[in-house]
């Protein structure tokens, strides 16, 4: 019984642009740096994702030539003509029809307009900038009046329009050379050549150097590298907020994005995969959605040796094109996801190249077995909601600080841009080998702390182990980045769990954000402060920049200048040049003139001074919050309120419930409140309230006495989420996909509870505070599944809470919460915590005479299947099926004839066949979580016919994958390697066990552990290694291991021990099983996965 990886979940934001409102935003962009041949460390930040490089000399393009040039140049005589006119304009300019000099236009970034002596000409107005923008859209063609107004006043159009046209094509005439623009009937033409326009010059180029990529790899990567520099930011940004302007953009960002993957691909074709991974990464992570940067990702990895990490990176990407489009991977990328598990992928990319075949540029070749380290997850550091503004400095020194030294703590006020800080440190830490772990502690309270952790590290508690140490165990192993965000009002819990990690772990590091210092031995505090602003502001100050930046998104065309720079330094100074501040106040510019926001700013701040005694940072941002909150509507400012109790992120449709609006306006009110920067999009279309205003809200509603209303009315949503996911558990394979099923609306039931764990956490801990038995008993119940597919036994643990409330009060649900517990005890290793809850819920039901539920006559069953008591485990399942409606609840009723399955089976039942046939009989073709602990029962069934439970075992492993179902992709995958194990490749099963030993460690499943340590005793034996075989035999069947022997394994552990004793001696073998029998469960788990990694 054992399984797969741990899955990150948590992605990047998708770049690009979103809606929010009216406007439109530009996303901000990652950097990336690549290696050139021969050269040094090249930033290449605008070339691969379109963030601006405002030092860069930027597009150089030629002069006029004859037109189609670019177009039709196919061989590489015309390739290597054309980038060198890209790279050297000539001296003197051809004449274009009436124009008097050469004029080249830039609009892949801000634009920008250069004469042939390279003399700056690009129009001051933001009129006239948008009307060229426009014109270059369609030069050489007319543009109307018509349009051309759309495109200078989209919002309302002036009086005398046609004098407005005039006036600004006038002003825009005097700017450019004689001849440029035409006057024509119904409109005007600007007069410019493709050789003029670096976007038509950049698409050419990038069309040549394709078509050149089956005859060479290195010089088109060279052009591609000189066509990528040219860009400079977001195309035609000064047309951002129309219609033609958004289109044309997205065109250059899909050729952008295809020149990348084309030189990805060429890296890799000439063996440069190091070169290529860093920049992979993270353009993956920009492009979370395209299917070309997982598979290349994937195949440097594979040639990197990194197995682990491309079938990690494959998962990531299905899981996210399934929630948010639900799609699945096509049906090459599958094919090489199943090259990397077989052995076999191609190291070579996929090209797009004509001609090209898959996997053969750079040959096939097996990658090496999995390594050792194969279950470390990926780093989990989210996408930035906003670029980075004057803090590249303090971020140098924060990732300098942690290569030396093992505790950084960021420290300042709220509102300071601390988390924004850790956020790009450990974005770029994650660019390394060892990972990253963003905890955001927000969420959590002083007991929730190390679960949150261990949440984001991939462990859970198991019996005799505390969470604490399994966090530090994971950890120890590697120079794990640990990141502790907001950890000011968990301050003691937070540095309880750093010192145990810091002396735990001598590899790893912890940087956390907090108000006041962790006070811990080794501590090296970084201060953020707020951003300096001086008496006379210039335009490079930080505070300035910053609120240019947000002020632009807020107001497209919104520039720093003469008539800006007083008052926006002024509002800075006032402001103390705190971020959060500044953001706030920069939001505003959507719906006030920039005087109006100061004078309100000055209002508030003579409320505060005279009612308030506070530091000015914090009067700063009192004044600027709340000042926002009044400048809105009563009801918005309500829902404001509301989202005070929510502990994460949260969907539209959480706020309709809670709110008690409907979802529409819901969602209308969250859009208003985006734009005005008090809540911001998380990288999976969810909201997320700052921490900062998350406690404004709170105290909001505390103030006015309704706190715990609301919290009952987000625990009842929570509740109805659990129930509603429950009930769709069983339906999953429509959404979950596969043969012959279409998807529907909505995700993976199992997975998407996931994202809403804080607010079920919340939701329990609400009905525990005010003693609702009632509810609690109704949210474990609906979480019973999803705690047992999904491997969370902290939600299985709440039973115990639950029960306690229901004693109090004679529930008759406090039966199930029982054993709900008791699965719990179970997952955790405590066999005897989970017999002991069972023997309670049956006195309890026969203390209020009650029949005994169908989970407890299911758990009684599953309880004595794991302790060897067949006989009364199929008595009890067959006991819970005889529940009238039993059959109705497919999911438990499944689950409970594939257990029976099981306990037939390990009896030697002549008819477990015969059921297990039965069963896979009643389900369908979808897949669905519990359809796939169906599928692996029955492969146990059938072990005699070792193709046949290979396939049933292939079959559970996929629709698990399918449905995310943990639990069946980690047993399934042990029944897999325990057949090739035992009558297959042994090679195969030594690959599959070197992840399923340390995979099943960190679930802390003992159960499962104990049995795959059986299977590797024998792997061990058949591949010659019979010492340490035999000390693992001693392990594994000694009395006081806490898992009982029994069955077919018990034939086979005495089989095994005949084998040895015929090759060792009797003696020898007494001595090793003795030296075993004093192993623990992780000492034997250690012995076992240091004979892997050498068989490896």
């Amino acid at each position: 019984m054992g399984a797969g990886v741990a899955r990150r979940r948590g992605v990047p934001r998708r770049h690009g642009r979103r809606r929010a409102g009216r406007r439109w935003q530009a996303r901000p962009r990652r950097r990336l740096h690549g290696r050139l041949p021969g050269e040094g460390r090249l930033t290449l930040g605008p070339a691969l994702l379109g963030g601006r490089d405002e030092g860069a000399g930027g597009f150089v393009p030629p002069a006029p030539r004859q037109a189609g040039a670019y177009g039709t140049a196919t061989g590489a005589f015309a390739c290597r003509r054309a980038c060198r006119r890209l790279r050297s304009p000539p001296e003197g300019a051809a004449e274009t029809g009436a124009k008097g000099r050469g004029v080249r236009y830039r609009v892949l970034g801000p634009l920008h307009v250069v004469d042939d002596d390279g003399a700056d000409i690009t129009p001051a107005g933001d009129r006239q900038r948008r009307l060229l923008a426009g014109l270059l859209l369609e030069s050489g063609a007319t543009v109307g009046v018509d349009r051309l107004a759309d495109l200078l006043w989209p919002r309302a159009l002036p009086a005398d329009l046609a004098g407005a046209i005039q006036t600004h094509v006038f002003r825009l005439r005097r700017a450019l050379p004689a001849g440029t623009i035409d006057t024509v009937a119904g409109g005007y033409r600007l007069n410019a050549s493709a050789d003029e326009v670096d976007a038509r010059c950049f698409a050419a180029a990038v069309a040549g150097a394709t078509s050149r990529r089956a005859d060479a790899a290195a010089a088109p990567i060279d052009q591609l590298d000189e066509a990528l520099s040219w860009w400079r930011g977001e195309p035609y940004e000064d047309l951002v907020d129309t219609d033609a302007g958004r289109l044309e953009a997205e065109r250059l960002r899909e050729v952008h994005a295809l020149a990348c993957e084309e030189r990805f691909a060429l890296l890799l074709e000439l063996g440069r995969e190091a070169d290529a991974l860093a920049d992979l990464h993270a353009f993956a992570a920009a492009h979370p959605l395209r299917e070309r940067p997982c598979e290349l990702l994937m195949t440097a990895l594979v040639a990197c040796g990194r197995v682990a990490e491309a079938t990690r990176a494959y998962d990531a990407f299905r899981r996210r094109l399934a929630e948010e489009l639900g799609l699945d991977p096509s049906a090459s990328l599958r094919q090489l996801h199943d090259g990397v598990l077989r052995g076999d992928a191609p190291r070579g990319p996929r090209s797009s190249a004509p001609g090209a075949v898959p996997g053969e540029a750079a040959g096939a070749a097996a990658p090496p077995a999995l390594p050792r380290d194969a279950v470390r997850g990926m780093s989990s550091v989210p996408a930035a909601p906003s670029s980075l503004v004057g803090r590249e400095a303090l971020v140098a020194d924060v990732v300098a600080r942690l290569e030396e030294q093992r505790l950084v703590t960021l420290i300042g006020a709220g509102g300071v841009g601390k988390t924004r800080v850790a956020l790009e440190a450990g974005r770029r830490l994650a660019q390394g080998e060892a990972p990253v772990w963003f905890c955001d502690l927000s969420v959590a309270d002083a007991s929730s702390v190390e679960l949150v952790v261990a949440g984001k590290v991939g462990v859970e508690e198991r019996a005799g182990s505390a969470l604490r140490a399994r966090i530090t165990e994971a950890l120890r192993q590697e120079r794990a980045t640990l990141v502790l965000d907001n950890c000011e009002h968990v301050l003691d819990a937070a540095a309880s769990l750093t010192a145990a990690v810091l002396a735990s772990c001598p590899e790893a590091r912890v940087l956390a954000t907090t108000r006041e210092r962790l006070a811990l031995a080794g501590e090296h505090l970084c201060p953020v402060a707020p951003f300096p602003v001086s008496e006379s502001p210039t335009r490079e100050e930080p505070a300035l920049l910053l609120f240019a930046d947000r002020a632009a998104a807020a107001r497209p065309g919104f520039t720093l200048d003469a008539t800006t720079l007083g008052t926006v330094g002024e509002v800075c100074r006032r402001l103390d040049g705190l971020p959060l501040a500044l953001e706030l106040a920069a939001a505003r510019l959507n719906a006030m003139e920039l005087d109006e926001i100061a004078a309100g700013l000055d209002r508030r701040f003579r409320i505060l001074t005279t009612g308030q005694r506070t530091v000015p940072r914090q009067r700063s941002l009192a004044a600027t919050v709340s000042w926002s909150y009044d400048l809105l509507e009563p009801a918005t400012q309500r829902v404001l309120d509301t989202l005070g109790v929510f502990a994460g992120p949260f969907p539209a449709r959480a706020v309709a419930a809670v709110a008690e609006l409907d979802e529409l306006n819901a969602g209308d009110v969250l859009v208003a409140l985006v734009d005005r920067s008090l809540v911001q999009r998380a990288p999976d279309l969810r909201f997320v309230l700052l921490e900062t205003l998350k406690h404004f809200a709170a105290e909001r509603l505390a103030q006015a006495g309704i706190l715990a209303d609301v919290r009952r009315r987000h625990a009842l949503w929570a509740l109805a989420e659990a129930k509603a996911h429950n009930a769709r558990i069983a339906g999953s394979a429509v959404r979950a996909g596969g043969p012959g099923g279409a998807r529907g609306p909505g995700g993976l039931p199992l997975v998407e509870l996931d994202a809403v764990l804080g607010e079920l956490r919340a939701a329990h801990r609400f009905f525990v505070e005010t003693a609702d038995a009632h509810h609690d008993l109704e949210l474990v119940d609906a979480l019973h599944d999803y705690g047992f597919q999904r491997m969370r036994p902290e939600v299985l643990s709440w039973g115990d809470d639950a029960a306690a409330l229901g004693r109090a009060v004679g529930h008759p649900a406090t039966a199930v919460a029982l054993v709900v517990a008791g699965l719990g005890a179970w997952k955790r290793g405590d066999l005897e915590g989970a017999r002991r809850r069972a023997d309670e819920s049956l006195a309890f039901c026969a203390q209020l005479g009650i029949p005994e539920p169908f989970l407890v006559r299911n758990f009684l069953g599953v309880d004595g299947l794991v302790t060897g008591q067949l006989e009364e485990s199929v008595r009890w399942l067959d006991a819970a099926l005889e529940i009238e409606g039993a059959e109705a609840d497919v999911v438990r009723a499944t689950l409970c004839r594939a257990v029976r399955v099981q306990a037939a089976t390990y009896a030697g039942a002549a008819w477990a066949p015969a059921w297990a046939d039965e069963l896979l009989a009643g389900l369908g073709d979808q897949p669905t979580g519990h359809g796939a602990y169906a599928w692996y029962a029955a492969a146990e069934a059938v072990a005699a016919d070792p193709p046949e439970a290979r396939r049933r075992a292939q079959r559970a492993l996929a629709d698990a994958e399918a449905t995310g179902a943990w639990f069946v992709t980690g047993v399934a995958g042990a029944l897999a390697a325990s057949l090739d194990s035992r009558h297959g490749d042994a090679h195969a099963a030594v690959a599959a066990y070197r992840w399923l030993v340390p995979w099943w460690q960190r679930a802390g499943e003992w159960s499962v552990l104990w049995t795959i340590l059986r299977s590797v005793a024998s792997l061990l034996a058949r591949l010659g290694r019979d010492a340490p075989a035999a000390v693992l035999l001693g392990a594994v069947t000694a009395e006081g291991s806490g898992h009982p022997v029994f069955g077919a394994d018990e034939r086979y552990m005495a089989d095994l021990a005949t084998i040895l004793t015929g090759r060792m001696g009797a003696a020898a073998v007494a001595a090793a099983r003795e030296e075993g029998r004093y192993l623990d469960i992780e000492a034997a788990a250690s012995l076992a996965s240091a004979e892997l990694d050498q068989l490896g």
